[in-house]
């Protein structure tokens, strides 16, 4: 695991752009998918897998809690289950499975996604 990659899992093109910029400008390097399945093929092509995931829940084609039960569904390495999920939603109770450290509301607060970040990396951003 790269301790300053992230996976962006964020179907709407501009929230998706928005979340790189900010997190690039914080200093990580990011990947991105538009849905469960396109972060699915990003986390089997990565050379190194990312420290930490951002999920939205409503996608098309696969969303997030499908994404959740097929991390934990042990057809995948077992080091994909072990990537902290930090879900972005307006739901607000939504339904989760097992797996995600954290919920963060949107509209997202961006001191708010940063401090959740930093709580759930491998090390403390500096």
């Amino acid at each position: 695991m790269q301790a300053n990659t992230l996976l962006i899992v964020e179907d709407d093109p501009d929230i998706r752009a928005c979340l790189e910029e900010i997190m690039v400008s914080e200093g990580f390097e990011v990947l991105t998918a538009a849905h469960g399945r396109e972060a699915l093929q990003a986390l089997q092509s990565a050379q190194t897998l990312p420290a930490l995931i951002l999920l939205d829940l409503t996608m098309p084609v696969m969303d997030g809690p499908q994404f959740l039960a097929e991390l934990a569904s042990g057809r995948w390495p077992e080091a994909w289950q072990r990537i902290p999920v930090l879900v972005l939603t307006a739901i607000s109770e939504p339904f989760l499975a097992g797996g995600v450290a954290e919920v963060v509301r949107k509209p997202v607060d961006i001191g708010v996604l940063i401090d959740a970040v930093a709580r759930h990396l491998p090390v403390s951003l500096s």
